[in-house]
């Protein structure tokens, strides 16, 4: 059977509907250009030194605890000796390299030592500096010591009898240095955000992972030029943001009747943000495209950022565009959902933060916004880690 003319056309204007839906669709899903050598961030994770200093001596301290006694031959002398010690002071802070940091250490103990019958302590002190890379293992986050590059061992003589003494530092030094430098890496966190680069950055002001999203976009964020108010804070552009709205939606597909939808604009600003999409109906019969513009607040739950629309309005459309309500379509998108999981993805999470029975996590504290970023800031809580339970 023939279709009449104005049937024929009417079909062939949703044909292209739905083909313009699938062009959209393949430009947002499709993989992003790989990156120039020397290319910019769009999420920059800001570290605190004094914060990681503090998190760096506990790990530190536990080795020192379980330091092993020994026995050397000295003079003819069978001596057995093992060094208490604890971390005194411990700091981190920028070194030459970008990827690395510079350790400056001061550890105070004793020396318990016997010979034969007699045995003693000395008072003992270890200065220790050395830089530490930052490294970065798909995400997994960690310092390692590189070698000692001065350590200095402050050990009175040992006196064993009236007419010996033995000085112990140059033992006790070679000691510290095969210990320390088998310090295994103090794990810092796992980033699981699908990214296209990350490397890490030592600036004089913090410790910064710079992270360049798998969202295709060219802007990008410049180093924060003041000092962290918090001990960890994140930067993110909102162009990504958008990205991963367009992601979330796209990757859901149809969400109900027959409508998709396809955020074209996201802009926070303070507490509220706008959203510009289009609605697609690309199934069922009568296929149409209708523009709105959301608008909501934003607010903070635990840990995690919610959006939540309150109102749209109407704006461009295609002849015959059905009515829907934009606000549902929203919700059962999770396209908004989408942007807290994101966040959350962009920080090193506990899963994978566990120093010697301990366990860190990074707790949002403040958001703010500004032209072009969203900026989470918080405290990171170091715990003792859950014991398995017995079954």
């Amino acid at each position: 059977m023939l279709l009449s003319y104005p049937i024929w056309m009417f079909l062939g204007c949703q044909n292209h509907i739905a083909d313009e839906y699938a062009t959209r669709k393949a430009q947002i899903l499709a993989t992003p250009p790989a990156l120039s050598e020397h290319w910019s961030p769009d999420i920059i994770l800001r570290l605190d030194y004094n914060r990681m200093s503090e998190l760096t001596n506990l790990v530190v301290n536990d080795k020192l605890q379980k330091l092993p006694a020994t026995k050397k031959e000295l003079l003819g002398f069978t001596m057995g000796m093992q060094p208490k010690l604890n971390v005194q002071r411990l700091q981190i802070a920028d070194a030459p390299a970008a990827d690395e940091v510079q350790i400056t250490a001061t550890l105070k103990g004793v020396l318990n030592w016997n010979v034969g019958p007699k045995k003693g302590k000395e008072p003992l002190v270890v200065r220790i500096k050395t830089n530490a890379q930052v490294l970065n293992d798909n995400g997994e986050l960690s310092i390692k010591m590189n070698q000692i590059d001065t350590l200095n061992v402050q050990l009175a003589k040992v006196g064993i009898n009236p007419l010996k003494s033995i000085d112990l530092s140059p033992w006790l030094q070679e000691l510290m240095e095969e210990q320390l430098n088998t310090l295994p890496p103090i794990h810092m966190g796992s980033i699981n955000l699908p990214v296209r680069g990350l490397r890490l950055n030592s600036t004089p002001l913090s410790q910064q992972v710079e992270i360049r999203s798998n969202i295709d976009h060219n802007n990008s964020l410049t180093t924060p030029s003041l000092a962290l108010e918090k001990e960890w804070e994140l930067w993110v552009h909102q162009d990504t943001l958008l990205g991963w709205t367009q992601q979330k939606a796209f990757s859901m597909g149809v969400v109900g009747y027959g409508v998709a939808v396809d955020p074209v604009d996201l802009q926070i600003s303070e507490n509220n943000f706008e959203l510009a999409l289009r609605l697609w109906k690309i199934e069922g019969r009568g296929l149409w495209w209708r523009e709105y513009t959301a608008n909501g607040t934003i607010e903070q739950k635990k840990s995690k950022l919610q959006l939540n629309g309150d109102s749209v309005t109407e704006g461009s459309k295609s002849p015959k565009a059905g009515l829907v309500d934009p606000l549902a379509l929203i919700a059962e998108s999770f396209i908004l959902d989408g942007i807290s999981e994101q966040l959350s993805q962009s920080i090193p999470t506990n899963k994978n933060t566990k120093m010697n029975g301990r366990v860190w996590k990074l707790e949002m504290d403040e958001w703010s916004s500004t032209q072009n970023a969203l900026t989470l800031s918080g405290a990171i809580d170091v715990s003792k880690a859950k014991k398995p339970s017995k079954k």
